[in-house]
């Protein structure tokens, strides 16, 4: 019986060790600019298979961010899908680039994403593609987002900037940058930020696209920002899809380190006794992320063709926005706000990738 015994506790521990390690292949870690890393949850094994951030690095600017939720009308506005979380796109993982190898079909709206991380910088791109495969319009109500933070650990979310100062999040903003107020101090764009600071980048042409900002971890659609909890963040667009057209919305994410202590171990930040704000300043000023030189960078083929990469937004909104125009008219294509339409008669517009 002892023997028997003995072999039952090894089977029991071979068999944690196994989950704790499928866990850990949980995400696929990208480097970043900053020393860490994005961990996004693709095909990993217990992944979600959603595309979104778990952490964005030890400093953890997110607690789960980058997420898509979905709702699909009729555009007499009867719901023919309710608030849906998007999983199983099939996230292939290729050098610094993750692409849908199984579109996600709810309410004949096919989605699609893309993601881009580049090494030598500390942003992360997505490019996300809804194609209506109905014979009728179809309204697509789609909440981007997750929680920038987790409640008052590193400190609550506080807005510490916003694209026309105001420090709300307003329907016309083109970006908003958030800090964990770990000293509930009155002005949060000095910091300090317990965790990391985090930017969105909504675009310069969101407005009339972007509807309302609602509780991303309820539903996005019905409840209003800020919720339970401010770090519970769903940027909500509205896209009207007439049948056989395809919409992308481009929008990127900014990670800063935290400014309480240090990511590769142990207190303080050495970061953090230079000057409050360290690294909420440069995620406000620093938003050069996928704009270089007029390139989009690493646009694929196929999305060029789809014009899935015009934008929804840039971390320099306002120089992307004017290059996507020129793309755009030299293309023939129109443009709906920050969302741009994939069926045209004159041909898609010509990107350069870098």
């Amino acid at each position: 019986m002892r023997g028997l015994g003995g072999r039952v506790r090894l089977a029991g521990v071979v068999a944690l060790v196994a989950m704790l390690t499928w866990r850990v292949g949980a995400v696929t870690r990208l480097p970043s600019a900053d020393g860490q890393f994005w961990d996004i949850q693709d095909t990993s094994p217990w992944s979600q298979d959603s595309g979104g951030i778990a952490t964005g690095g030890r400093a953890n600017p997110f607690n789960g961010f980058g997420y898509l939720k979905m709702r699909v009308r009729q555009p007499g506005g009867a719901t023919l899908v309710p608030s849906q979380y998007l999983t199983g796109f099939g996230l292939a993982h290729d050098g610094e680039r993750f692409d849908t190898i199984t579109p996600v079909l709810h309410g004949d709206v096919l989605v699609s994403r893309g993601l881009f991380a580049p090494a030598d910088a500390n942003y992360l791109r997505y490019v996300d593609s809804y194609t209506n495969a109905s014979r009728d319009n179809r309204v697509i109500d789609v909440a981007w987002g997750g929680a920038a933070g987790a409640f008052e650990d590193g400190g609550p979310v506080t807005v510490a900037a916003s694209s026309n100062g105001n420090r709300t999040i307003d329907l016309a903003d083109t970006f908003v940058t958030v800090m964990q107020n770990a000293k509930h101090v009155a002005d949060p764009e000095h910091g300090p930020s317990g965790h990391g600071p985090s930017a969105h980048v909504l675009g310069s042409h969101a407005a009339g696209l972007l509807t309302s900002v609602g509780d991303m971890y309820a539903d996005p659609f019905t409840n209003r920002w800020p919720g339970y909890d401010p770090a519970h963040i769903g940027y909500v667009f509205t896209l009207t899809v007439k049948p056989g057209e395809t919409v992308a919305l481009m929008t990127f994410v900014v990670k800063g380190l935290s400014e309480a202590y240090d990511p590769r171990g142990g207190f303080p930040n050495p970061a953090a006794r230079c000057a409050g704000g360290a690294q909420v300043l440069p995620a406000v000023c620093r938003r050069r992320a996928a704009y270089s030189g007029g390139r989009i960078r690493d646009c694929p083929r196929d999305r060029r063709r789809s014009t899935t990469c015009c934008r929804a937004g840039s971390p320099r909104a306002d120089a992307v926005a004017a290059f996507a125009d020129r793309q755009l008219a030299r293309g023939g294509g129109a443009v709906n706000g920050a969302a741009v339409h994939g069926r045209r008669k004159d041909g898609p517009p010509r990107f350069r990738t870098r």
